[in-house]
């Protein structure tokens, strides 16, 4: 078994963390630290570039989420009480849409904040007495700002936190994986 070794994307995944918190805390919303927190870890990607691609899938992951979330609510709304249990199969076919339409539009990067987003709309609000104009507020106000603001986080630290250089600069000016493989000095090939 191979020795464990903390990268440099656990430290930054860690430190967004830590931002995320501080936040929560400074603006006294619990719920900061949910969205934040979910949002920087998965936007933290091995490249700064990458973390922006993923950030921009986040956030249409959650606006996706949050609408089958909101038309979850509104089809269960028309299900009689000694029919309740059907709220279970309407989330099951949103997952599943959710999925559907992520990997349709080739946005992979979005699929598991769709999903979550979807389960934590639905989970808050079956059975509320909430108005849809609440239930939009919140998606609005609580949901898509604080996701955002933790892609914000993410993208952030990954740029100036011990950036990372990009891939096309680690092919020319860094070590040769080849070279260091085969043990010979390859890198000069790269240099020229």
């Amino acid at each position: 078994m191979g020795k464990f070794k903390l990268g440099l994307r656990n430290i930054k995944t860690a430190i967004c963390i830590v931002f995320c918190v501080a936040f929560s805390y400074i603006i006294g919303s619990k719920e900061a630290i949910f969205f934040c927190g979910v949002a920087s870890v998965l936007c933290m990607k091995q490249s700064h570039s990458e973390s922006l691609k993923t950030g921009v899938f986040l956030f249409l992951g959650t606006v996706y989420g949050g609408l089958l979330g909101l038309a979850s609510l509104w089809i269960s709304s028309y299900i009689p009480e000694k029919y309740s249990q059907l709220e279970f199969v309407i989330i099951m076919i949103a997952i599943f849409l959710g999925i559907y339409g992520c990997n349709a539009t080739r946005a992979n990067a979005a699929m598991s904040i769709t999903c979550i987003i979807l389960l934590k709309v639905t989970s808050a609000f079956y059975g509320s007495d909430k108005s849809y104009t609440e239930i939009i507020e919140y998606l609005l106000s609580v949901v898509l700002f604080f996701t955002l603001i933790g892609i914000i986080f993410a993208i952030i630290v990954n740029r100036y936190i011990y950036p990372v250089k990009e891939y096309e600069d680690q092919l020319t000016s860094d070590s040769n994986v080849v070279g260091l493989a085969l043990g010979d000095e390859t890198e000069e090939v790269f240099e020229n």
